[in-house]
């Protein structure tokens, strides 16, 4: 699979927003708004491919381990499994910062 038909088909795993066209604006799964066009970018929507267990602990790049995140909850993240921490969330169509922690065999 090429990087744009990867990137569509992770971008659909985001989270939609009501009032926001999905095409373009999207939630990580810690609720930081992510935009479309800001992949792979460190701006205040980029948003980075990462797979849900970290390569370290034995994950890999297979399409069902894949997961998009805000760059700065990917980074937040880290290495961290099953327990982690995420920086960024988003309150009233603004990310804003928000330490979260979570037990991903819960969220998913």
């Amino acid at each position: 699979m090429n990087k744009e038909l990867l990137r569509d088909f992770i971008w659909h795993r985001a989270i939609e927003i009501p009032g926001f066209d999905p095409n373009n604006v999207r939630l990580d799964y810690a609720g930081a708004i992510i935009h479309w066009d800001e992949f792979e970018k460190e701006g205040a929507y980029g948003w980075v491919i990462s797979p849900i267990l970290p390569i370290s602990k034995g994950g890999n790049y297979g399409l069902m381990s894949l997961i998009p995140w805000h760059h700065k909850n990917a980074k937040a993240k880290n290495e961290d499994y099953p327990y982690y921490r995420t920086v960024l969330s988003s309150k009233e169509g603004v990310n804003v910062e928000q330490c979260q922690e979570w037990c991903l065999m819960q969220k998913l």
